[in-house]
């Protein structure tokens, strides 16, 4: 018996040994308290778990009580920024007025972002994680957080829907390639490659919108001096969100991804009248949605889109621009 139960223990520790090491690592998520920042991360959390790694978000109450019950996060308590709110609540409010809007946002980010860099104690708990890689959202008004990561220090990745090109830096034809903000295609007339050529001059000629109120040495003060640009320059990888299904082909490097929306979720059940709706088509229902942030569409994607629907024989087609 006892011959038997050694025999089964070696065996056991045999297979043991020969089992794949997985290099378990702490990764940490940085980003402002608000749920359309923090909601695409979750999904990279989610991601990176399934290779042992651990994740961990730093929290306000707000977005504790919200992400709860998501199981492949560890979540840190953080000090309440009243600017956040603030913030929050002017754009809502201004939303027809983009101009006052857009200053508001110039004088209210330095604040939020000083709160965050100078905070000594939220600091020694991002220390004491432990982590070997932070993920950052990358565009503005939240690329200062990269300081923290200089601080701690550990490497990071940028994320987020759109990171200008000479930021990547991707090898980038404004003539061929128009920038994010304007709403041309790859098809573009000369007036159009004249524009984006102009934008992409300047998104190559001025520093950075979302820089820190001081220089970077001023947060990290036992590490080498560096300008604020060279500091997003040393972004180890970028996750860009893109539509890659309507997008033309873009340029991408190495350590460049385009991804669809990281924020999707698997489908819920139906309720009310839209379980009617979708029970009286025999071919079934499309639906089209391009979220929060689109106000126009352009009219080479459209038609492509309608080109495309046209071809599918379904007897309802709900299309909603929210």
């Amino acid at each position: 018996m006892r011959q038997k139960s050694l025999l089964f223990s070696l065996m056991v520790l045999c297979m043991i040994v020969c089992l794949k090491r997985v290099n378990s690592k702490n990764i940490l998520y940085i980003a402002w308290p608000v749920y359309s920042h923090i909601n695409p991360m979750i999904s990279i959390a989610n991601d990176s778990s399934k290779y042992c790694h651990n994740n961990y978000f730093i929290l306000n109450k707000k977005l504790t009580k919200t992400f709860q019950n998501e199981q492949n996060i560890n979540i840190l308590p953080m000090d309440e920024i009243p600017e956040i709110e603030e913030f929050r609540t002017s754009s809502v409010k201004q939303v027809s007025r983009k101009l006052y809007m857009m200053k508001n946002v110039l004088t209210l980010f330095p604040v939020v972002c000083e709160r965050f860099i100078t905070n000594e104690k939220w600091i020694e708990i991002l220390r004491a994680v432990n982590a070997s890689l932070a993920v950052i959202n990358g565009p503005f008004p939240t690329n200062c957080l990269t300081t923290i990561a200089y601080q701690l220090p550990i490497p990071f990745v940028l994320t987020g829907c759109e990171i200008f090109p000479s930021l990547h830096p991707i090898p980038w034809n404004p003539s061929v390639f128009p920038n994010h903000l304007l709403s041309s295609s790859d098809k573009m007339t000369y007036p159009e490659k004249l524009i984006s050529t102009l934008v992409a001059i300047v998104d190559y000629s001025i520093p950075p919108i979302g820089a820190p109120i001081h220089s970077v040495k001023t947060y990290a003060k036992d590490k080498p001096d560096i300008s604020f640009i060279d500091l997003l320059y040393q972004a180890k990888f970028y996750l860009i969100e893109k539509d890659v299904l309507l997008d033309y082909p873009l340029p991408q490097l190495p350590n460049v991804r385009y991804v669809g929306g990281l924020a999707t979720k698997r489908s819920l059940p139906l309720k009310g009248e839209l379980v009617k709706f979708v029970n009286a088509s025999k071919n079934g229902i499309v639906v089209v949605s391009f979220g929060s942030n689109i106000n126009d569409f352009p009219a080479v994607q459209l038609k492509k889109l309608q080109s495309a629907l046209k071809q599918i024989k379904k007897k309802f087609l709900l299309f909603s621009i929210k």
